[in-house]
């Protein structure tokens, strides 16, 4: 339920990133918890364009659904290696980072 794909290839955890609906968000989240669902899975799950979640909010300038994308990541206490080469340094499938995406946008200023 939580990983199956819309025809863009987006989840329910894509599009709620991508609208910066941090309510959509927070229930997902608690209905992976609740079917114990792997939290690291979800936060690192890619769009059929390789977009994590974390990726959508910073290209569409979700700077608050950032902030939250970011911070569950440091929660799940994941290797600082694999924080920084899959969650924030991942390239989508035209070579961007998060970080590149939310700079073009403009979204790093706030």
């Amino acid at each position: 339920m939580f990983l199956v794909k819309d025809k863009d290839g987006y989840t329910a955890w894509h599009r709620a990133a991508e609208k910066g609906s941090l309510e959509g968000l927070e229930i997902l989240r608690g209905w992976a918890r609740e079917a114990e669902l792997n939290s690291e899975k979800l936060l690192l799950f890619q769009s059929g364009k390789g977009y994590a979640a974390w990726q959508i909010a910073a290209q569409k300038f979700n700077l608050e659904a950032l902030k939250t994308l970011w911070a569950w990541g440091k929660e799940q206490k994941m290797h600082t290696n694999e924080l920084k080469t899959t969650f924030s340094l991942a390239k989508d499938w035209e070579g961007y980072t998060p970080w590149h995406r939310a700079a073009h946008k403009g979204s790093l200023r706030h």
